[in-house]
């Protein structure tokens, strides 16, 4: 995938990306306050493998609820990394590109509506539109038509 298409995919999933970070921090809370089943584990008639390793259980449901946990911790760091890249990409922008890059992408509004909104003609808000996801992409990725010197 090209990085043009890239950018457009990450901000048409800006909102999803935000709503997902709540949900994953909820849960993440809904897990730490969640301590167990009050379960202890019984150590009176131990089940022995041929190993002679001890398994519980109570050990294992507990072992898979941290790494769920730390499984979750990595995930919700990545998605605010990347959305702290994109909302710093889209500080990048002026006003006028801010606003159609939200409305189009975010709030799935079509040109028409954006076009009363920013005072510009259909045709302008796309070049606006166009030019503004370059710069995200510049803003995210670097610059594709700066050559090394050899």
């Amino acid at each position: 995938m090209d990085k043009y298409k890239a950018t457009e995919k990450m901000l048409w999933e800006y909102t999803s990306y935000k709503a997902y970070l709540d949900n994953a921090m909820a849960e993440l809370m809904e897990l730490d306050i969640d301590s167990g089943d009050g379960m202890g584990i019984d150590y009176s008639n131990p089940k022995l493998s041929r190993s002679y390793n001890f398994s519980s259980t109570t050990e294992n449901g507990a072992i898979k609820k941290i790494e769920w946990k730390d499984l979750l911790k990595q995930r919700i760091e990545l998605t605010i990394s990347k959305l702290n890249r994109l909302e710093r990409a889209l500080q990048a922008l002026t006003d006028t590109e801010r606003i159609i890059i939200e409305q189009y992408y975010f709030r799935d509004k079509r040109y028409y509506d954006i076009t009363y909104q920013v005072q510009y003609s259909e045709r302008q808000c796309r070049r606006k539109k166009k030019h503004a996801v370059e710069k995200i992409k510049i803003a995210l990725y670097g610059d594709d038509t700066a050559k090394m010197a050899i």
